[in-house]
């Protein structure tokens, strides 16, 4: 594990700040490379399914707008379809793919996830499913043999430990069915991983949502609120970012570091990795990301005739590297920036709903550097708290 310089004024020490933040820029540029970097390779690692539009929940901020689809624009992705890009991925990427993400609207609506979850696991892919964690299903016998599979991650959106907070957002009665399929997967022994959407409201009780997912072996990830989808049509605006949420986990830390492990696989247990582990692994934006649409993109956040790659079958790998040389880490708009080589890029929705032409600095830019600074002086602490987090078994 690395060690970065430190300062000895402390993270909470504001004498010489001028100082110490010229030091850590003048660090973070004379390493700008040594942790891996998104390439080629890192394009076919980790490529995205949508397998269909369609989500039986409301949730007031959804991204990807499913609530305000009607039933003759519901699209769901064949089998057979979802088949043919594994295989042509395989062909063309070879041991570079190292997992395959199944994703939504509500990927349990499709009838044949567990059948595309195991011919996923056949070809030695690790299998990650984006769920609201509502649906009986996940208890039924269909699920039991990828439920108990290590190799399948179910990442379950929950945005509160607490009925109340959660419904407010995610619809009444969510709160409840997700207890009971998150219990059910404990019981199973399921690899689990939590997210919720952070706001003012829910931060408070983010302490306890810890120690649930402590008690019962699972992850945590976050994301916070952005002003995209159905967040902009509701009237939603950001009011918490990620250095709020930063400086929130550095105090329950300093009070409970047993709870520090439930955030490897968060922004800043990524954040604390690039710092302080030797040879990162690149958290790449750009993928071959399969829409429901039939179509193949550069990610999620990039959907348009501009930006299609090709069919399932058939896409096009140069564009997908020029798409990233342009808009990800090696624009210009990231080169400029001190953390560049540590850093991954932000919410592409947000840039594309301010600006079409993606030149803009991301909503998150500001407190990226912020939350950098922040761990850099103090190093010491923060090197603890990295050790600690990588302690358990570590999943990319």
């Amino acid at each position: 594990m690395d060690s970065p310089p430190s300062s000895n004024s402390g993270y909470s020490n504001q004498e010489s700040t001028a100082t110490v933040d010229e030091e850590i820029a003048s660090y973070f540029q004379q390493f700008s490379n040594g942790n891996e970097r998104p390439n080629e390779r890192t394009l076919l690692r980790n490529p995205i399914v949508s397998l269909t539009n369609r989500c039986f929940l409301k949730c007031a901020y959804c991204y990807v707008s499913s609530p305000s689809f009607t039933k003759s624009q519901f699209r769901t992705l064949a089998y057979e379809y979802v088949v043919s890009f594994i295989d042509s991925l395989l062909k063309v990427g070879g041991n570079d793919v190292f997992s395959i993400q199944y994703f939504g609207g509500e990927p349990t609506v499709h009838r044949q996830l567990p059948e595309l979850i195991k011919y996923s696991r056949s070809k030695n892919l690790l299998v990650r499913i984006s769920t609201n964690g509502v649906a009986a299903c996940l208890r039924s016998e269909q699920y039991i043999a990828a439920i108990k599979d290590e190799g399948v991650e179910w990442r379950v959106s929950l945005d509160s430990i607490h009925e109340s907070v959660n419904d407010y957002s995610r619809g009444a009665g969510t709160f409840r069915s997700i207890m009971r399929n998150l219990e059910h997967l404990h019981y199973v022994g399921a690899n689990v991983s939590l997210k919720p959407v952070l706001t003012r409201e829910n931060i408070s009780g983010l302490e306890d949502y810890l120690e649930f997912a402590f008690s019962h072996g699972f992850k945590v990830t976050y994301g916070t609120l952005l002003p995209v989808g159905d967040a902009i049509r509701n009237g939603i605006k950001r009011e918490l970012n990620e250095f709020h949420v930063a400086q929130y986990l550095v105090e329950v830390f300093s009070r409970k570091p047993h709870l520090i492990q439930t955030i490897e696989l968060s922004p800043l247990g990524w954040t604390l990795k690039t710092i302080f582990l030797r040879g990162a692994k690149a958290l790449p934006r750009f993928t071959l990301y399969l829409h429901d649409d039939g179509n193949v993109y550069p990610m999620d956040g990039m959907i348009g005739p501009e930006f299609c790659l090709g069919k399932a079958d058939d896409f096009d790998l140069v564009k997908l590297a020029k798409l990233q040389l342009e808009h990800g880490l090696s624009s210009e708009r990231c080169r400029k920036c001190f953390v560049n080589g540590f850093c991954y890029t932000g919410d592409f929705h947000e840039l594309r709903s301010r600006d079409p032409s993606m030149k803009a600095d991301f909503y998150a830019c500001e407190d990226r550097r912020d939350i950098y600074m922040l761990l850099m002086k103090g190093a010491t602490e923060f090197q603890n708290i990295a050790r600690i987090m990588l302690s358990s078994h570590y999943t990319h």
